[in-house]
């Protein structure tokens, strides 16, 4: 868990450059090593979903803040009042529920995803 996600060579333009460069390299180097399955994030306005190297990357936040349509992709990106429920099973397999405030509280659909 952590406030502001790496940049990924600019993934967040459009939101003023709002991922981290600041040793990046090296951050993303002891996910790697560690074999870290999962990183949640906050920072950038928006829901978004990547894979980096086997580490699955879920920024959530922005429950207050403007919606739009320009920047929401499913499955990998919304921007929309919402939380992300994570489900870590016993076996280890992880998920996720992305819950879209506008619609009742409820999954917004394309948006769910598993970390292998």
């Amino acid at each position: 868990m952590m406030h502001q996600p790496p940049d990924f060579n600019r993934r967040f333009d459009g939101f003023n450059g709002l991922g981290f460069t600041h040793l990046e390299k090296e951050f993303l180097r002891l996910i790697r090593n560690f074999r870290v399955n999962i990183v949640c994030c906050a920072h950038v306005i928006l829901y978004d979903y990547c894979e980096f190297e086997g580490t699955a990357f879920v920024t959530s936040a922005g429950g207050g803040y403007a919606t739009d349509t320009v920047f929401s992709t499913p499955p990998h990106r919304g921007r929309f009042h919402h939380f992300v429920e994570i489900t870590v099973q016993e076996s280890g397999a992880i998920s996720g529920r992305v819950i879209k405030l506008s619609d009742g509280v409820q999954s917004a659909p394309g948006f769910d995803f598993a970390v292998n």
